[in-house]
């Protein structure tokens, strides 16, 4: 079956082919809204290295706060792509 039946409602597109269509709209969402903190992060990355690499022009506990910020996005992103291969 097309996933279309005539009913009385106005839409032919069935309760169950609705629910799968707004599911699929849903996880597409939630795709983007993962790229974008994942650009996010990336963007985050390439200040806190600018931090990082300005050297004494920066206080050293902001340095090394960014230096550790930095290892942490890296190892973040990185679950994040795992976690996202695994759903594909």
């Amino acid at each position: 079956m097309s996933g279309q039946v005539v009913t009385a409602y106005k839409s032919t597109e069935t309760p169950a082919a609705r629910a799968a269509r707004h599911l699929a709209e849903a996880r597409e969402a939630a795709d983007a809204q993962v790229e974008l903190l994942v650009s996010e992060m990336s963007v985050m990355h390439g200040v806190a290295q600018e931090i990082v690499d300005g050297g004494p022009i920066y206080p050293a506990g902001v340095r090394d706060l960014c230096s550790r910020l930095l290892q942490e996005l890296e190892a973040k992103a990185k679950t994040i792509a795992t976690v996202m291969q695994k759903l594909d």
